[in-house]
This record gives C-alpha cells, sequence and structure tokens, in this order.
C-alpha cells in the first residue's frame, strides 16, 4: 500500500494500534520486518486510529535520514541546545545493541531517587519498572523509540514548552522553523472541532490519542511564560523525572 509520512504522523496510515510483538521479537531490524508484514486494518487515509507503529515509523525515518540513531539526533538537535539537562531515553545508561531496555537498570543507580515508579510489571519483565521504559514494545526496542521511552522533568518540559511558545527557538537558538511549528500544531484531521482550544494554546500531539503524557501549553502573556500540565499518575512532579509515553 502507498504510505506517505503525512499519514503516519498523522495515525492514518492503516496499522492496528498495537500488538505484542515483545512477545517473540527484539531489535530495530525485526520490528521493521514483523511491522511491514503486518496486514493494514483500513485503507490509508481512510480512517485515524492510534497507532504504536505510526512513531515507531516515524523514528526509524529519522534515523535513516540522520544517520544517528533517534537518541541521538533528539539529544544533540533539541535537548543539549535547549539545556535540558533531565531529557532522553534511558537514563540510568546506554543499552548495548540488539538488547532490551532491562540491560540499562542498576538498582542502585542514584538517579532512581528523582524518577517515579511505573508498575510491578508481571507479564514481560517480571521487575518493578523503575527507571526503565514502561512500554514492552519500547523496550523490546533497546528503550529508544519513536512512540515511547523518553524520561523528562517539569523544568525541561517548561523549557520545551517556551520554546514552542516563542515559535521554534529560545535565548536566541532556533530549533524548529515557525512553519514547522505552525504544522505541528494545527488540527490535519478535524479531531479537535469538539474540543474548543482557548486563546494562546498550543496543542502537542497527544492532547488527543489515548496514551502519553498530556502537555498543554499555554500563552499566558505575550509569549513569555508557559504552564504545562504534566501528570505522573496522579501525582505531582516537582523535581521528579517522569516517562513520556
Amino acid at each position: 500500500a502507498g504510505i506517505t509520512v503525512r499519514q503516519i504522523l498523522t495515525h492514518s496510515a492503516g496499522f492496528e494500534a498495537f500488538a505484542a510483538l515483545w512477545r517473540e521479537h527484539s531489535g530495530r531490524t525485526d520490528y521493521l520486518t514483523q511491522i511491514n508484514a503486518r496486514p493494514l486494518v483500513y485503507s490509508p487515509g481512510d480512517s485515524t486510529i492510534y497507532s504504536d507503529w505510526d512513531f515507531i515509523l516515524a523514528g526509524l525515518i529519522v534515523e535513516r535520514i540522520s544517520g544517528m540513531t533517534l537518541d541521538q539526533f533528539t539529544a544533540t538537535r533539541i535537548w543539549q541546545p535547549l539545556g535540558m539537562r533531565d531529557t532522553g531515553f534511558n537514563p540510568l545508561g546506554a543499552v548495548p545493541a540488539d538488547s532490551t531496555c532491562i540491560a540499562a537498570f542498576r538498582a542502585d543507580h542514584p538517579l532512581l531517587a528523582r524518577i517515579a515508579v511505573t508498575e510491578m510489571d508481571t507479564a514481560y519483565r517480571h521487575i518493578k519498572i523503575h527507571g526503565i521504559v514502561h512500554d514492552e514494545n519500547a523496550c523490546a526496542l533497546g528503550g529508544v523509540a519513536g512512540h515511547a521511552g523518553l524520561f523528562s522533568s517539569a523544568r525541561d518540559a517548561a523549557v520545551f514548552s517556551q520554546m514552542m511558545l516563542n515559535g521554534g527557538s529560545l535565548e536566541g537558538k532556533r530549533i524548529l522553523s515557525r512553519t514547522t511549528v505552525r504544522l505541528m500544531t494545527s488540527d490535519h484531521l478535524g479531531t479537535f472541532i469538539n474540543q474548543p482550544m482557548q486563546p494562546g494554546e498550543l496543542a502537542c500531539a497527544h492532547r488527543t490519542l489515548p496514551c502519553g503524557t498530556p502537555l498543554l501549553i499555554q500563552n499566558v502573556r505575550n509569549g513569555k511564560f508557559a504552564v504545562c500540565r504534566v501528570a505522573d499518575r496522579g501525582r505531582r512532579l516537582s523535581d521528579r523525572m517522569v516517562g513520556i509515553e
């Protein structure tokens, strides 16, 4: 089937929402093969269904074009220029190629004191999920994936939000073009028709999707301040880090 990048980014490419590939598969090459082999559930462009495969493929596209892994690309092009020191994949350490996210876990890692515990995994890893990605498919991909695995803090989310409110730049550093920001915050599918936005608000990609950490950016006063609503399963965050899936 002919599938465009726009369809992938708007979850209208025809993919199923999810499958437990982690039960039998791991690694980028294996996952790409399996995603390509799975039948579409609707014709591309005919519907809108959130799919993990869409954002996994988007991440692989970034890697193919840039020649860098997704964590390297986002770190060098976004997090480091913005001084977002708490943001990134696999916060406990790098994962060797073709390994799962479990390879990064260290029970005595000092950063665990700042990272929220997610759950007790009784289906896949059979450990307390703490400091590693919650999503099983992302874990099978080594903890770095387009759909899950990113950790951050409220402070860093505020920095990113201010960059977005500024039209893609912060303190003289251009991260995104104004055109890119406009495209990122536009309604491409009519999904916001029954969800009116307030003046000055920017809706990020996950605002209407059934997963991920909600992020609402409010232009309070001429783009000078951003309010981020980042929730960790009902708990308030200060300097703690949370997985953004």
